[in-house]
């Protein structure tokens, strides 16, 4: 008896440690462009405001935000997931000889570079940059204290026909 109550009590504090950061986010208004490691994010999306979740989200190797630097290369990772629904941003940017602040033309891939950007609503129903320049700014990208903080606009066109969806005052704030 003595053990089950020990495994309860040690069950109550791991499962209330986890935080729901998205209690108090207003969902109608963009996050502030900030560069502390807030955990925001958001766009307009085709007119209409979009904000992610501040909560750590994984949904699948490599679907995550991430950071790092070898040697003159830069890799940039960020992936944002909606609050009120699932839709989600990635970009994969990668560059030698990084600069802050500077605003990063993506030019369409067709399958011959390492940088990918899409917007899905689903499994299969995905937009991707593979017709349209995108646009990237790191305002802050801070690899000892995992911060890595910006700014996109998005022209992207869904993979099986001729939809597009603009993506404009795109932000984020994110801890990786």
């Amino acid at each position: 008896m003595k053990n089950i109550y020990i495994l309860l009590v040690i069950f109550s504090i791991f499962t209330s440690c986890h935080r729901d950061y998205d209690k108090n986010v207003d969902t109608d208004t963009l996050p502030a462009a900030t560069q502390t490691g807030a955990r925001t994010g958001g766009a307009i999306i085709d007119g209409k405001v979009w904000v992610a979740t501040k909560n750590y989200t994984n949904d699948g190797p490599g679907i995550h935000t991430y950071c790092e630097k070898i040697k003159d290369r830069t890799y940039i990772r960020i992936y944002l997931k909606g609050i009120k629904d699932n839709n989600s941003i990635y970009i994969n940017y990668q560059v030698d000889h990084f600069e802050l602040n500077k605003t990063y033309t993506i030019t369409p891939n067709n399958g011959e570079s390492d940088n990918t950007i899409y917007f899905s609503r689903s499994f299969d129903d995905i937009f991707y940059n593979n017709k349209y320049d995108c646009k990237l700014k790191i305002t802050r990208l801070d690899l000892e204290n995992q911060i890595v903080s910006g700014t996109f606009e998005l022209k992207l066109n869904r993979y099986a026909g001729e939809e597009i969806i603009n993506i404009v005052e795109g932000r984020f704030d994110k801890k990786f």
